[in-house]
C-alpha cells in the first residue's frame, strides 16, 4: 500500500468516527466523551504522521502549491478547534455546534487533499520514479511509489 492510499483510508476511518459521534443521543455524554477522546488523539495521531511522513515529502516535490500551504494552514486549524473543543463540557450550550464545524472542517480538508493535492503528489512522483521497481517495499510495509489512483 502506499502512502497516499494509507491517508486516504485514515481520512476516511476519522470522517467515520465523526459521524458515530453526531449519531450518538446528545444525551449520552459519558458515550460522547469517550467517542471524542478517541477522536481526538485520532486526528493528532493522523495529522502528526501526516506532516512528519508525507508533507515532508509534499514540500519538496510541491514547493510553490497554494494547495498545500493552504492544507498545511488548515491542518494547524484543525489541532487549535480539536484543543478548543477539548476544553469545553459536551453538555455545554455550543459545543454541538463547535462539533459540526470542526467535522465540516476535516472533511473539507481530506477531500481537498484526496482530490487535489494527492493526485498532483503522485503525477510528480510517478514521474520521478519511472525507472524504479514497482515490488520496492520498506520495512514498514509502505512503499514509496504511488500506485495509480483507482
Amino acid at each position: 500500500m502506499d502512502i497516499f492510499s494509507s491517508m486516504e483510508l485514515e481520512h476516511e476511518a476519522i470522517r467515520g468516527q465523526f459521524l458515530k459521534i453526531q449519531n450518538l443521543p446528545i444525551n449520552q455524554i459519558h458515550a460522547r466523551e469517550e467517542q471524542f477522546e478517541q477522536l481526538k488523539d485520532a486526528i493528532n495521531l493522523h495529522l502528526d504522521t501526516e506532516e512528519q511522513t508525507l508533507y515532508s515529502v509534499l514540500n519538496q516535490i510541491l514547493p510553490r502549491s497554494r494547495l498545500l500551504r493552504e492544507a498545511q494552514e488548515e491542518h494547524h486549524l484543525i489541532r487549535t478547534q480539536v484543543e478548543q473543543l477539548a476544553r469545553i463540557p459536551l453538555d455545554e450550550p455550543g459545543w454541538q455546534e463547535r462539533f459540526e464545524a470542526l467535522s465540516h472542517l476535516f472533511i473539507r480538508h481530506t477531500l481537498q487533499e484526496e482530490m487535489d493535492i494527492f493526485p498532483q503528489a503522485w503525477n510528480k512522483l510517478e514521474a520521478s520514479t519511472q525507472a524504479r521497481p514497482a515490488s520496492y517495499q520498506s520495512d514498514n510495509g509502505m512503499t514509496p511509489y504511488p500506485q495509480p489512483p483507482n
